[in-house]
């Protein structure tokens, strides 16, 4: 049932759950401003490049960030 998640501008690091791309009724996500690694999880795509920004380490669609 969670439809916002917002975890801007904290510490957080290391990968993003892939279970975060299973929240179906999920509307808002920002996750910017943090220091998130790798692959953003499938499930995700069509939140906006600004809901993941200032991730340096962060590649995946919708990033133009491509993954290695």
């Amino acid at each position: 049932r969670l439809r916002v998640l917002d975890l801007a501008a904290n510490s957080f690091s290391g990968a993003l759950p892939q279970s975060l791309g299973t929240l179906r009724l999920l509307k808002l996500l920002n996750v910017s401003d943090n220091s998130f690694s790798g692959r953003i999880p499938s499930g995700l795509e069509n939140f906006p490049p600004s809901s993941f920004a200032r991730n340096p380490q962060l590649c995946g669609r919708p990033l133009p960030i491509t993954c290695q």
